[in-house]
């Protein structure tokens, strides 16, 4: 049985009796087990906000003022706000008035749901019922979410203790030198975890894992990556150069080519192994089984050495997964053609647009695969040709 923690900010004592008789209901019937906390002002939300972690929370977007007046406001926006600046947390919010609602709809579309209230007893009901079904279907993700909380803070011990706190009088600095060692803690403690959970799943990575989305827009990284009217391109330049960049400085962007057989080529690789596997199954000896599974492997391995293996390793060529920016916006493939390099001025109409019109940024673990390969196709000296003289 799953469990969540919810806090539900509500000051209509009825209501929150009707919230708990349909929380007791559900509990019963419902492999989902919930258990709430309840806040009649922002005041006191705040407190438990503070006290406590939530999974999701339903609020009511008209609550009393802090001194408990009749005059009400919409301080249910401000309790959410909070929330969704300190926890990964679904938020229902319960009105009569949605107009009242305001939030970025865009950011937290499907986190953030707004439910009306109704008229009748029955039909408020049935929208507590339907609230509580919602947090149901989104199951997966709080339960994800609760699974890397754990993970995370249980490494996070770890590490401190085995790390941190042995050199502390390493780490610490004088007082004004507080928030420094707080952020250099936290990157440290950051590569690590990485590190340590890369090592659990023995060095597998999930392609959404290549990509910083939405890349900073403040300034520009190594990596970046920028789709223009002409086409898509990455920012190759140093990152050292990019730390010391002035106004008469260049930026350095390779072109991104569509590796545009990629859905041909899984297709055909799906189709050939599905029809291999069907021959192996029914392969009568040893031998008629070792050639087939050599046929399905070598197939998988000419897929990955064209892909993930850069084009059979051809220098100029740098492999980059497809982008998600979104269900229904997705860009790539790519091979990033190092034979195509673009420079453009850092202090240029050119270099704001390029600024203004980035998708995605390569996640610092993989840029050191695209420098050196880059580095590897810049640096070759070559030879004349051979010619063999009969």
């Amino acid at each position: 049985m799953s469990n969540i923690r919810i806090l539900i900010v509500e000051d209509d004592p009825p209501q929150v009796e009707t919230w708990k008789r349909q929380i007791d209901r559900f509990n019963a019937l419902s492999d989902l087990y919930c258990t709430a906390d309840y806040a009649a002002t922002e005041a006191e939300a705040i407190q438990l906000i503070e006290s406590n972690k939530y999974d999701a929370s339903i609020i009511d977007i008209r609550l009393q003022n802090n001194e408990g007046g009749k005059d009400a406001t919409s301080s249910g926006n401000d309790v959410r706000d909070l929330l969704l600046k300190s926890e990964i947390v679904l938020v229902a919010h319960v009105t009569g008035e949605p107009g009242e609602v305001h939030y970025d709809d865009t950011k937290y579309q499907g986190l953030v749901r707004v439910f009306t209230k109704a008229d009748s007893a029955g039909d408020e009901q049935s929208v507590h019922e339907e609230i509580l079904e919602w947090l149901n279907a989104k199951l997966d993700i709080i339960s994800t979410m609760q699974s890397v909380k754990s993970s995370i803070t249980a490494k996070m011990a770890e590490l401190f203790y085995s790390s941190i706190w042995p050199r502390w009088d390493s780490w610490k600095g004088d007082d004004g030198e507080q928030d420094f060692v707080s952020l250099s803690v936290a990157r440290h403690m950051s590569s690590h975890l990485y590190s340590e959970f890369l090592k659990v799943s023995e060095g597998s990575v999930h392609p959404e894992e290549w990509y910083f989305q939405p890349p900073s827009k403040e300034r520009f990284n190594t990596g970046d990556m920028i789709k223009n009217d002409d086409g898509y391109y990455i920012l190759v330049t140093p990152r050292c150069d990019l730390e010391r960049i002035d106004a008469n400085d260049t930026l350095l962007f390779a072109r991104m080519n569509f590796a545009d057989k990629w859905v041909t080529d899984i297709k055909e690789l799906d189709e050939k192994i599905i029809a291999l596997t069907k021959k192996l199954e029914v392969a009568v000896n040893d031998e008629q089984k070792g050639k087939l599974q050599n046929k399905i492997d070598g197939a998988r391995s000419k897929f990955r050495q064209d892909y993930y293996g850069h084009k059979q390793n051809n220098f100029k060529y740098h492999f980059l997964p497809e982008i998600n920016q979104s269900a229904e916006i997705v860009h790539g493939p790519f091979f990033v053609d190092f034979s195509n390099i673009m420079t453009i001025s850092y202090d240029s109409d050119a270099a704001r647009t390029m600024s203004s019109n980035k998708i995605a940024a390569v996640s610092p673990e993989f840029i050191p695969s695209l420098v050196q390969r880059l580095g590897a196709f810049m640096s070759r000296i070559g030879s004349p040709d051979y010619s063999h003289i009969y």
